[in-house]
């Protein structure tokens, strides 16, 4: 009989699931499903799955306000409003060199040149806003193109404050190898200005 029990026993052990059979962690196990998550991962696993679920911070940049958008949008007209002393002074270049024969035409040059003297200022300005808040920029073009524009814009000033004082210099000799000189730096404006957009090589042949 005690050998039947020791039998009975034997049997019974071996026939019981084992003990380690309850730790997910050993021998392939499989964690009840009562159990916790922590339980049933390392903690590499739930460093890993805190990272991955973890959501990515986002960051909404601030709408622009008024006075910033009309700013932006008085700069964008800039393109626009250069072509106005890009015209006006080579046709007062030409309508004063044709005054020497006609002198009906030096009012039509003094017109010009005071219209040109206006709209470069403001053609300057525009650019300069939309230009804001880079007051200087690495590409040299860019550079270039911007305070060969100033400067464009504050000797337009006084030339069409002396056409408009002074109208019978205007067919002068002086005044018309100045306002060559100034026809030359606005196609170099110009080509600049190009560049920008088109790049250097936008005149090639």
């Amino acid at each position: 009989m005690r050998l039947l029990l020791l039998f009975l026993c034997g049997l019974f052990m071996a026939a019981a699931p084992p003990a380690h059979a309850h730790k997910g962690e050993k021998h392939g196990g499989v964690a009840p499903l009562d159990a916790p998550m922590e339980q049933a991962s390392s903690p590499d696993a739930r460093a890993t799955h805190a990272t991955d679920s973890a959501p990515a911070p986002t960051f909404t940049p601030a709408s622009p306000g008024a006075a910033e958008r009309t700013l932006d949008w008085l700069g964008r007209l800039h393109p626009a409003l250069v072509h106005f002393p890009l015209a006006l002074f080579p046709m007062a270049l030409l309508a004063a060199l044709l005054s020497r024969r006609r002198m009906a035409l030096r009012e039509t040059a003094r017109f010009l040149l005071v219209a040109g003297a206006i709209s470069a200022p403001v053609a300057a300005l525009v650019g300069w806003l939309g230009a804001v808040p880079t007051w200087w920029d690495l590409d040299p073009v860019v550079a270039w193109h911007r305070w060969l524009g100033t400067a464009i814009a504050l000797i337009a000033l006084p030339l069409g404050w002396l056409a408009w004082r002074r109208p019978d210099r205007i067919a002068a000799t002086p005044m018309l190898c100045f306002l060559a000189a100034f026809c030359v730096l606005l196609l170099v404006q110009g080509w600049l200005g190009g560049s920008m957009i088109h790049g250097l090589d936008h005149l090639a042949w």
